[in-house]
């Protein structure tokens, strides 16, 4: 009889060392699924952010051909006001220079104190920077003309005039690009910025 009971308790020991592998081989196999689902998302999120980065290249791109365009026809007046009218901004009024160009010229009133791509569509003089409303580049900004828009749509942009520079050698009007672009996932949003200088 004694010999049994111990026969009996050396397979329920090893019925307890089974149940033991069998978990850290099932966490084992959770934590790796887990790892390998973060890493797709991940792979998911940058790959969007790129395509994001793209069209908003693509606005910018855009708005540099829209610019040459104006130093073949000097005859044609641009307008640049607070408001973004057809996506053509004055700048915040503690950077506006009045450069007094016959071509390039600010419309009254210059009165907001905002950088013009945090500009909220509903006012002018206040930021959107908390998500409760949405600035001149966000969706719906064309179809309240505060923005340009690409050729496929993708991206938004506008243009700042910054004024001009006068030296020996003729004139030079300065001009900021601001794009915006959204990639597959809405959540994905880039915002490139830069900087022309059109030489007459």
């Amino acid at each position: 009889m004694v010999h049994l009971k111990n026969q009996y308790k050396q397979r329920g020991f090893s019925l307890f060392i089974v149940m033991v592998i069998m978990i850290i081989i099932a966490l084992i196999v959770l934590v790796t699924s887990q790892t390998a689902n973060t890493e797709m998302r991940m792979s998911t999120n940058e790959a969007d952010r790129k395509f994001a980065i793209t069209l908003a290249e693509i606005g910018l791109l855009q708005a540099e051909t829209e610019i040459k365009r104006w130093a073949e026809d000097e005859n044609q007046e641009i307008k640049f006001s607070t408001d973004c009218t057809n996506g053509l901004c004055a700048p915040a009024k503690d950077t506006y220079t009045d450069s007094s160009d016959v071509q390039f010229k600010f419309v009254s009133p210059l009165d907001s104190n905002v950088v013009a791509w945090k500009r909220c569509q509903t006012n002018l003089n206040k930021a959107c920077e908390n998500g409760t409303d949405k600035s001149i580049l966000d969706t719906g900004c064309k179809a309240i003309d505060k923005c340009k828009m690409t050729a496929d749509g993708k991206a938004n942009y506008i243009i700042e005039y910054l004024g001009k520079k006068l030296d020996g050698s003729g004139k030079s009007n300065f001009f900021r690009v601001t794009s915006r672009a959204h990639g597959n996932n809405n959540d994905t949003v880039v915002t490139l910025q830069t900087y022309l200088e059109l030489e007459y």
